[in-house]
């Protein structure tokens, strides 16, 4: 719950995306929150006592962070404060109510509610673990908290307050000494507030009137002068974890509370517990009962315990000095290697199922029938087998064979079988019909995109595929759309009503191949699209339900449709083959006060699927296909236009673009594709009716530049010079001299 209704009395900053907004800090990140957020996304399986969509729902997210080069560090929830009993009873309340809200609404065949979802909703120590476990394999610093994650971040945030910013849902923040928070309202956009407390924020603030002239924000004129007492007094008065009652002190409210806040201002006198309390009037509490209420808030708060980096268990304050001495336990714990709620050692079911979890294979049916998989096992020794066979063997292990003759075959299935003596062999079904490939689907490059996908429902290898979810279903719900005609093939259109997106929606794609820009399909995604001339299909459909399906044709950029071959000049070879690109992105409605506008924003990528040979993993088309999108920005655009859009645009009608072998110097047009300069525009390819396909490269005033000093007489001068020079270096030749003499 954190401390009820302070985030409204401080002045906040918003954020397109807390990520990048803050260059060269470290941001130390409350994991409770976004292990929240990925149950409440698997909710159904959640609440049965299925962590692994949730934990796979986590592993993508971290792994965005990762791709995104977000320098961070992850803290868990460790062990019950026992001065959060109260919250906890009130929680549990809250569960029993949700159970049976949730019973009802499923006896009347309709939703739960959010709110009773939410309430059921509970990090485990499992489910903890199995996310630091996601941490670890993926390289990210995470530590276990001695209790709640709250006094953790404080503590580290404290060490070195102009390095960290703290992100974090938790309100309490600010009462526990963190001047700098984040609080994120979406993690895919990175849609986020920003609150700062320090003197220079503190400096920089200028104070808000309302319409009585009144300032919108005293409780921050209040913390200028006497400090962090302040939001100590209306956590313990206004509720928090901490109060007895959830509304902290009764008949005592937020404006009551400035009102005396603002009379011991007006006196001169300092703020203190005891002159707060003295104005408080309650008809169950005494002025020393209110006294010991809040001080007992402020103990809570002050002597929360936290791991040091050595394992010491301190309080917040740093009084008491250490709590308890640094231990293999305590060390243990801190990574992970111990149940995070009790700090003791794991049930022996859930060991089982930590040791068994495999976080790079979350998202994908990793487990096959070993005894339908080709070359699974040799049928005899190496010596005695035929090259095929080896060759079946080696690549069902993810090996090469390629160019290999058998001699260097047999030493390679020799060495497999060393090594699986000892470790078991993790397969993979090369086959057509494994569903990891369909090396043989014919991509139908020319057709409609509706005969396409037709023809991707009736092929027997498309009804076969499961991995990473099954396909038919997906095909047949694009086909379902372009029936009701909620497809837009028109470009305006699409330029005119799209949802917002942002280039890092191609980071997130590519996310758990661990990098961003430096990757081959991140870069060639970028630079592929840039070489098209033009766009050759792209639909899209923005559903009511959060979800918006892009169709795309992207060429391949080698492999070529020999049923084009009558189609290009003699000589020449065929057109590149096509392939129809479907995707499935989530988007949220946007506000006209936070994003300039109201047409939603991408945040997602839920499903997507491409029909060539690497379509079920992470072809170059998708990136591809979202780039196109990214480009449909248009004058009337409400945001701010992508300084790659000019990059490619519709190609009207069938021209070609005409060009001529020899022409002048003052014709040549140099080019760099490069995304990551915003503030460079491009020269595209501008294609106007009066123009044709000619067009003049250069403004005006540029050509006369050019004209005047890269002109004929220019260089004639610089052409006679160099014809000097070289006609004196001949001579020199033939009079036996070398250069350098």
């Amino acid at each position: 719950m954190g401390v009820k209704e302070l985030k409204g009395e401080l002045p906040w900053t918003h954020l397109r995306d807390w990520a990048v907004s803050f260059p060269g800090q470290v941001f130390l990140i409350d994991a409770a929150n976004i292990l929240f957020w990925c149950a409440l996304a698997c909710y159904p399986s959640f609440s049965a006592g299925d962590f692994i969509p949730a934990v796979a729902e986590f592993h993508k997210f971290a792994q965005y962070l990762v791709a995104r080069k977000v320098a961070m560090e992850m803290f868990f929830d460790g062990m019950p404060n026992p001065d959060k009993a109260h919250e906890k009873r009130r929680r549990d309340e809250k569960r029993r109510v949700a159970m049976e809200n949730i019973a009802s609404a499923r006896d009347e065949g309709v939703e739960p509610a959010e709110k009773d979802k939410q309430a059921l909703v509970t990090n485990t120590s499992l489910y903890i673990a199995m996310c630091a476990k996601c941490c670890s394999v993926l390289q990210i610093p995470f530590s276990v908290c001695y209790q709640e994650a709250d006094s953790g971040l404080a503590a580290r945030f404290l060490m070195n307050a102009s390095q960290y910013i703290v992100v974090s849902a938790d309100t309490d923040m600010l009462v526990n000494g963190v001047s700098k928070w984040v609080s994120v309202k979406n993690w895919w956009t990175g849609e986020a507030t920003f609150i700062d407390v320090t003197p220079k924020g503190l400096e920089a603030h200028v104070p808000q009137l309302d319409e009585n002239d009144d300032d919108k924000h005293p409780l921050l004129t209040h913390f200028q002068k006497s400090g962090a007492i302040v939001f100590v007094i209306w956590a313990a008065v206004i509720g928090c974890d901490f109060t007895e009652e959830a509304s902290g002190i009764l008949g005592t409210g937020p404006v009551r509370l400035k009102a005396i806040f603002d009379d011991i201002a007006a006196q001169g006198l300092e703020l203190t517990i005891g002159a707060v309390a003295s104005r408080i009037h309650s008809d169950t509490l005494s002025c020393d009962a209110i006294i010991k209420k809040i001080d007992d808030v402020q103990s809570a708060f002050t002597k929360a315990k936290y791991y040091n980096t050595k394992g010491e268990v301190w309080t917040l304050d740093g009084k008491e000095q250490v709590f308890l001495l640094a231990s293999e336990s305590s060390m243990a714990h801190m990574r992970g290697a111990l149940d995070p709620k009790t700090g003791g050692p794991y049930e022996q079911s859930d060991k089982a199922q930590l040791e068994k979890l495999s976080p790079g294979l979350l998202r994908h049916n990793h487990e096959i029938d070993k005894s339908k998989v080709r070359g699974a096992v040799l049928p005899r020794p190496p010596e005695q087998c035929d090259v095929l066979t080896l060759r079946d063997f080696i690549t069902a292990r993810s090996g090469t064979s390629s160019g290999l003759f058998k001699r260097d075959l047999v030493m390679i299935a020799s060495a497999y079988l060393e090594v699986e003596k000892e470790v078991e062999p993790f397969l993979v079904d090369r086959t057509d019909a494994s569903g990891l490939m369909l090396s043989k689907l014919d991509s139908l490059s020319g057709k409609d995109a509706r005969v396409i996908i037709a023809a991707f429902l009736e092929d027997p290898g498309v009804r076969a595929s499961l991995d990473p979810f099954p396909l038919q279903p997906f095909l047949m719900e694009f086909k379902q759309k372009y029936d009701e005609k909620l497809f837009s093939e028109d470009a305006d259109d699409i330029v005119l009503h799209a949802p917002e997106m942002r280039a890092e929606l191609v980071d997130l794609l590519y996310s758990h191949l661990g990098g961003a820009g430096e990757k081959k399909c991140v870069r060639e995604s970028f630079e592929k699209s840039c070489e098209l001339d033009g766009v050759i299909y792209h639909a899209m459909a923005i559903l009511p339900d959060g979800r918006v399906f892009l169709v795309s044709k992207q060429r391949a950029s080698l492999s070529k449709d020999e049923k084009t071959r009558n189609q290009t000049d003699k000589g020449e070879k065929p057109l590149p083959v096509e392939y129809l690109v479907l995707m499935e992105l989530g988007w949220q409605e946007t506000t006209a006060e936070h994003h300039g506008h109201n047409l939603g924003i991408l945040v997602s990528i839920m499903r997507s699927w491409c029909p060539c040979t690497a379509g079920r993993g992470s072809c170059v088309h998708r990136g591809m296909a979202l780039w196109t999108q990214l480009r449909h920005w248009g004058p009337d655009r409400p945001t701010d236009k992508p300084c790659t859009a000019s990059l490619c645009g519709w190609s009207k009608g069938s021209r070609k673009r005409q060009f001529r072998i020899t022409r002048p110097v003052s014709e040549c047009t140099f080019e760099q594709i490069d995304k990551d300069k915003p503030t460079k525009q491009h020269r595209g390819c501008r294609e106007v009716e009066d123009a044709g396909s000619h067009y003049e490269v250069m403004t005006p005033s540029d050509r006369a530049y050019f004209e005047t000093h890269v002109g004929p007489q220019s260089m004639a001068k610089l052409c006679a010079a160099i014809a000097e020079h070289h006609g004196a270096a001949s001579e020199d030749e033939d009079e036996g001299y070398s250069d350098d003499e």
